[in-house]
């Protein structure tokens, strides 16, 4: 029995007025871990602008999607199949970081749906790293002790030295109701960490996950300068990565932009071989001065990169973005 899940939580961005028939497919951004689909407004605007109307949604397990104890690329891939149908059956698709490999997997396993691919400092390999320390942090923050944003920043700050990513994962304290609380399942995504760090292989993304659909259906609940060439002379030695070509089987033959920030070591030339065996038509580009975060840290130049790949709608007025 398949298992019935809600549509993801999701913003619409849309600009004013285009010239009727000649519409783009919507632009659906999918972010990364601790995230959700506010982190990219700015950028969704920007896009909205040029003609494209942009959908953010909140993935799995992160701000008002619904909670599910599965967490891996496959089930990740196909909660944006769905969102795809829901708004139209065909889109271009921009993921950073966990939701660049939520991407990778839908273009690979819903090819049909995805008629361009820009995936944000991410590669499709295993990392063999961790981000369970932030999971602790968080869980270590009193939130009985918390009635304002200042408080929790106060607390986490004895467990995080970075202030960009204390107020980064600030953004996911919810004030709004009886208690504060964390918009993010920790215990699913802890759960789900090696996973989350890790890449499907070809069976996998060709066929269910191993770790979905066994046994009975788990519960789920609801909650109310831009580019430049890649450079050659990085290297995989120091990525922190693990493993052979994670899928043998599944390629994409659409257009797909890998763009990576010049400092981030998440996408490396090492990694060009294995993203050009799924994604032959892969094109590899930096954003410079940038680390992982391309979008917080260079908005424009990553929004430029963006719509000079996607393309962008001839508006029938210059008027603004608005949001739907």
């Amino acid at each position: 029995m398949v298992e019935a899940l809600p549509l993801l939580a999701h913003d619409v961005f849309a600009p004013a007025d285009v010239v009727e028939g000649r519409e783009l497919p919507p632009v659906i951004i999918a972010h990364g871990l601790y995230g959700s689909g506010r982190n990219w407004a700015s950028i969704a605007r920007k896009l909205a602008a040029s003609g494209r109307r942009v959908i953010l949604p909140d993935m799995r397990n992160h701000g008002r999607s619904f909670r599910h104890p599965v967490h891996d690329y496959p089930a990740l891939a196909d909660d944006l199949a769905r969102l795809v149908d829901h708004a139209g059956g065909r889109a271009d698709v921009v993921g950073h970081s966990m939701g660049g490999k939520a991407a990778m997997v839908l273009a690979l396993r819903h090819p049909g749906k995805v008629r361009r691919l820009a995936v944000i400092d991410i590669a499709p390999v295993a990392y063999d790293r961790t981000r369970m320390p932030i999971i602790e942090a968080l869980r270590a923050v009193d939130l009985d002790k918390v009635h304002r944003r200042r408080d929790a920043e106060a607390l986490l700050a004895a467990h995080i030295d970075d202030p960009a990513l204390r107020s980064f994962l600030l953004h996911a304290l919810d004030l709004g109701g009886d208690r504060p609380r964390w918009r993010l399942d920790l215990d699913a995504l802890a759960a789900n960490m090696d996973v989350i760090m890790g890449f499907p292989s070809g069976d996998e993304i060709a066929g269910r996950s191993e770790t979905a659909g066994m046994g009975d259906a788990p519960d789920v609940t609801a909650v109310p300068g831009a580019a430049e060439a890649v450079d050659a002379s990085r290297t995989a030695g120091s990525s922190g990565t693990t493993g052979a070509p994670a899928a043998t089987g599944a390629r994409f033959a659409g257009p797909v932009l890998f763009l990576r920030g010049q400092r981030s070591d998440y996408v490396l030339s090492g990694h060009v071989p294995r993203i050009r065996h799924l994604f032959p038509r892969a094109i590899v580009a930096t954003i410079k001065g940038a680390g992982h975060w391309l979008h917080a840290e260079r908005p424009q130049e990553t929004a430029e990169a963006l719509t000079a790949f996607l393309g962008r709608m001839p508006l029938a007025a210059g008027d603004p973005a608005t949001e739907e």
